[in-house]
């Protein structure tokens, strides 16, 4: 046999069979010219010619008869349901089959059929294919209804399918009645038409074959909604086995697989998507059994049934596959809105069961990692900055903890999220004070924290005893006592001292107990010995001690008022006003702000008269008064109506005037009550007061510097011109912070320029210390480095590279 091969061609499989298989006296007689294989080339194949020399005039005419009569009958088998029919039809193939068989030809007959297989092939199956990518592009540029386009692609798809697996069928069938002997045949026709026709598939065979599951998954979603005809839906549902089958047969099922795969997980995330912003009742195990019943046990079980015996593996792989993502995609959703997630817990918006839920399907340390950094990025966005108050990032950060102790009991997530919350509470100058009242607050979520006591101290007792110790995890974060810690014990360290909060409850305690108005202190009584549960004892032995007070003015005040019923009466006609007072300890009480101003009378009077009875009582003590740090309880008669209000002394005795003289100009107010020793900024506090009148519609302003009372409550007030109401240079706060800042100026300052100059430099630490241990300093930490610079600012102080102070020489 002789091979004349074209331009670098490939020795193929059919030319190694032929050598093997065609008798030597024959071959010799037969050349044969092959062409290079189209598996290779990706060219329709070329008919052998044949030169024969020698051969009975009947094998030579079965030879040239085969070729026609093999595409002949091809075409037929084809276009037929009949096989049989095919074979019948053709007499010559039939006959050159016979004669071929009978000189041992039979591995010849193989080949040629499969020639013509490959040309049927290119000539009809990739025509097929290039229509439906026409007719698909040509669909795309028109303007189609969603539900039309879906119709047309199961059409047209299932169509194609059917006709591809009826060739591959036909092919296989058609050789099979010619009398295959070749056990490898059908394992290389299918190799040939698999790999065939993944290159010719279209762009578009993907995204059609998605677009088929997507409209077989609505048809089933409005089968059990009963939303369409049952007969309909029924038999298209019914066809879905019939069409994986044809997938598998044509060689393309793992295309389909994925596009089958993609659609359910897509219709999963959708299912998950239902549950966003929903925290009040359990979701997960809601989505998987959905998956589960729905999704795997109806729609995905129609469809396996293409199978036979691997149905039951594939089956449960994909559901466990199904599963899984639902779980995935459930704590992606939570993971993205965990912020909301927090917020809303802090009102009792989120159940303990959607943490559960989230606790759940929070299983690797990525997702762990993802929910960090995403709830530290929602709180770094949403809540600290300036528009949101103290008293919101404190019960952000509650609820943080509260939170991530449900889905991470060991803390670590939480040490992970609290800390930029802890560094930028700690430059806000009102934490402490928000922080002490609601802790405090018996109707808060920290009062139940702090009647438990300090788990701090617990921990640290246990890890004494060696039978209870155990290694810490390989993913802790921070020490046993920071994850052991509580709420109450990870606010108080916000702040890095202790002190902080001593000393701004002794000035919630000053503010509290100066404005009783009676001499209860049970609660403030209740309150101190919690905080000993959390601070040092001796810490609040100055508030003890005005505890303390309180109850002696209680007992004085009794016997005052008492022994005042017997002789002389401290409430008559000309003296209506009962004084009540607070004895203070001046040395453990913290320092007062009071503005000195001119009494009414009446009430100089009740003032001298409970001297003299205190007198009575404690020879050896006299009273030193603090004007304008009580309060008053007033009582307003109008023409029209009477109101009752509690103001501040001084705001008491700029109305007392306009009982006596109405109107009156704001001068005449200030000479009136001004007092050797009232402040520079005297005539502010007094428009301070005129302000707080007019809000409350009892004062009226006449003209740049006058007012007047208004008697009638619809009296018209706006009749005149627009004119400002008086205010102050400074409110009243930055007046008191000014003002407490200039006293512990003038107190500390001495002390601090002789402790640096005999001492040596020092930390701002080491200067408080200090003064704590030898002149009962009682500030915070933040106030005495602001003394501090503000002397290094003025050259009195200098500071070095560690923040050491030290006196300039």
């Amino acid at each position: 046999m002789t091979i004349d091969p074209p331009a670098k061609r490939v020795k193929t499989d059919l030319e190694c069979e032929m050598s093997c298989t065609i008798p030597t006296s024959i071959a010799e007689k037969v050349p044969i010219v092959y062409t290079l294989d189209p598996f290779f080339l990706q060219e329709a194949p070329v008919q052998p010619p044949l030169n024969v020399d020698n051969v009975s005039d009947e094998l030579i005419t079965a030879l040239e008869t085969l070729s026609t009569a093999l595409s002949e009958y091809i075409q037929s088998s084809c276009s037929t349901i009949e096989r049989e029919a095919a074979l019948i039809n053709a007499p010559e193939l039939t006959h050159s089959v016979h004669v071929l068989r009978a000189e041992g030809f039979q591995s010849l007959i193989s080949e040629y059929y499969f020639v013509n297989v490959q040309d049927h092939f290119y000539k009809t199956v990739t025509t097929h294919l290039q229509n439906f990518e026409m007719d698909y592009s040509t669909l795309n540029n028109e303007d189609v209804e969603d539900a039309d386009y879906s119709e047309w692609c199961w059409k047209e798809y299932t169509s194609l399918v059917t006709r591809l697996a009826g060739y591959m069928n036909a092919y296989t069938c058609g050789f099979d009645l010619l009398g295959n002997i070749d056990g490898t045949f059908h394992t290389r026709l299918y190799n040939f038409f698999e790999g065939h026709l993944r290159r010719s598939l279209p762009s578009c065979w993907q995204d059609v074959t998605t677009r088929i599951f997507e409209h077989s998954l609505q048809k089933y979603d409005a089968f059990l909604s009963n939303e369409d005809s049952m007969e309909d839906l029924e038999r298209e549902l019914d066809s879905l086995p019939e069409l994986m089958s044809r997938l598998r047969s044509i060689g393309v099922l793992s295309e389909s697989t994925s596009a089958l795969m993609l659609v359910a997980r897509e219709r999963v995330k959708r299912k998950v998507e239902e549950c966003r912003g929903q925290y009040e009742e359990p979701a997960l195990a809601e989505c998987i059994q959905w998956v589960e019943q729905h999704l795997c046990g109806g729609w995905l079980q129609r469809i396996v049934q293409y199978e036979n015996s691997t149905t039951n593996l594939k089956f449960e792989n994909w559901c466990r596959d199904l599963t899984v993502w639902t779980s995935r995609e459930f704590c992606s959703m939570r993971l993205h809105e965990i912020f909301d997630i927090v917020r809303n817990y802090a009102f009792g918006l989120t159940s303990e069961a959607t943490l559960t839920d989230l606790k759940h399907c929070l299983t690797t340390s990525v997702q762990k990692e993802e929910l960090v950094k995403s709830l530290r990025a929602g709180i770094e966005e949403r809540a600290l900055h300036a528009g949101v108050a103290t008293e919101d990032i404190i019960t952000i950060l509650v609820a943080t903890e509260n939170t991530l102790r449900v889905i991470d009991p060991t803390s670590n997530l939480l040490l992970k999220t609290i800390g930029p919350m802890k560094e930028y509470l700690r430059r806000r100058p009102d934490t402490v004070q928000h922080i002490l009242s609601r802790m405090l607050d018996e109707d808060s979520e920290l009062a139940e924290a702090m009647r438990q006591g300090d788990s701090v101290r617990d921990a640290e007792g246990a890890d004494d005893v060696y039978d209870n110790w155990e290694p810490e995890p390989v993913d802790a974060v921070g020490t046993r006592q920071e994850r052991a810690a509580d709420i109450i014990t990870r606010l108080i360290s916000i702040c890095e001292s202790k002190d902080a909060f001593v000393h701004e409850y002794h000035k919630m305690l000053l503010d509290c107990l100066i404005h009783k108005l009676d001499y209860e202190t049970d609660k403030e009584t209740l309150e101190v010995e919690l905080l000993k549960t959390r601070f040092e004892e001796a810490s609040f032995n100055q508030c003890e001690i005005m505890l303390m007070d309180m109850a002696t003015s209680r007992r004085l005040d009794h016997q005052l008022y008492s022994k005042a019923g017997t002789d002389e009466t401290m409430e008559t006609e000309s003296n209506p006003a009962p004084l009540h007072t607070t004895i203070m300890s001046h040395l453990f009480w913290p320092p007062l702000d009071t503005t000195d101003f001119s009494l009414p009378p009446e009430i100089e009077r009740a003032k001298r008269t409970y001297e003299k009875h205190f007198e009575e009582q404690k020879p050896n003590r006299k009273l030193a008064w603090r004007p304008n740090a009580g309060i008053v309880e007033i009582e307003l008669q109008m023409e029209d109506r009477m109101e009752t209000l509690t103001v501040t002394e001084l705001q008491a005795t700029v109305i007392h005037l306009f009982g006596e003289q109405s109107p009156l100009t704001w001068d005449e107010i200030v000479a009136k009550l001004r007092a050797p020793n009232s402040p520079e900024d005297f005539k502010e506090d007094v428009g301070d007061c005129l302000s707080f009148w007019m809000s409350r519609g009892i004062l009226k302003q006449l003209d740049e510097e006058t007012y007047a009372v208004i008697e009638t409550a619809g009296e018209d007030i706006n009749n005149g011109p627009s004119i400002p109401m008086p205010t102050s240079r400074r409110n009243e706060e930055d007046r008191a912070r000014a003002k407490q800042a200039a006293e512990l100026r003038t107190k500390f300052q001495p002390m601090i320029m002789a402790m640096l100059t005999n001492q040596g430099p020092g930390t701002v630490e080491r200067i408080k210390n200090l003064l704590t241990m030898f002149f009962q300093f009682s500030h915070t930490q933040n106030e005495l480095q602001t003394l501090l610079d503000q002397l290094v600012s003025e050259g009195l102080l200098l500071v070095g590279r560690n923040r050491e102070y030290s006196a300039r020489t």
